[in-house]
């Protein structure tokens, strides 16, 4: 931390605590191997407030997260990656791979999940598409 900053900025523990307290939530402070962060209760549910870390081997990336529970009663889940040298390998392999029905997209895309019918609805939709950077336009 710079010396300008150490002295005329609060640190994000006091600005933490400080939003935990006026959120009537509660602040955790980190330890080893695992970060600081905010919880709060709203109607039954936990919402939580953290700083999730990315490293690629040079530098670090910092982001604020907020991460809250939801409602999965059918247990729908996916994956989706882009095509790459281990994914033909794994294809070759019987490794799952969702025909959504659109070629730009599946020539582009590995699609995984629980419901292929619910999978092929979900990325025919072009908005979503192009929330997989630009791949709407396909």
């Amino acid at each position: 931390m710079g010396l300008l900053r150490k002295w005329f900025c609060v640190d994000y523990e006091t600005s933490w605590t400080q939003l935990a307290r006026e959120m009537e939530g509660r602040f955790r402070k980190g330890s080893w191997g695992s970060g600081s962060r905010v919880d709060v209760d709203v109607r039954g549910w936990t919402f939580t407030l953290d700083v999730y870390v990315v490293s690629d081997g040079k530098t670090s990336h910092y982001y604020t997260r907020l991460r809250a529970p939801y409602v999965n009663p059918s247990g729908f889940r996916f994956k989706v990656f882009p095509q790459g040298f281990f994914a033909k390998i794994g294809k070759a392999f019987g490794m799952q791979d969702v025909e959504i029905g659109v070629p730009e997209f599946d020539d582009r895309w590995i699609v995984q999940g629980t419901d292929a019918s619910r999978l092929g609805s979900l990325f025919r939709t072009p908005e979503i598409r192009e929330l997989l950077g630009g791949a709407g336009s396909l």
